[in-house]
């Protein structure tokens, strides 16, 4: 399991930080995990929110 910082995850996305945080305000981002105080998505994770946004 790799677990991907926000700006690795910004960065495959191609979307600015302040995006990520506008699509998890609305609920609609992928889901990330808490590890301390440090937030992070797992690859697997981001690879299924990105097969989904593609079939809605």
């Amino acid at each position: 399991m790799e677990l991907l910082s926000i700006p690795e995850v910004c960065q495959l996305l191609r979307i600015s930080r302040s995006k990520l945080y506008d699509l998890w305000n609305a609920g609609i981002g992928p889901k990330s995990v808490y590890i301390g105080n440090a937030r992070r998505v797992v690859r697997g994770d981001l690879e299924d929110w990105i097969k989904d946004q593609r079939a809605a």
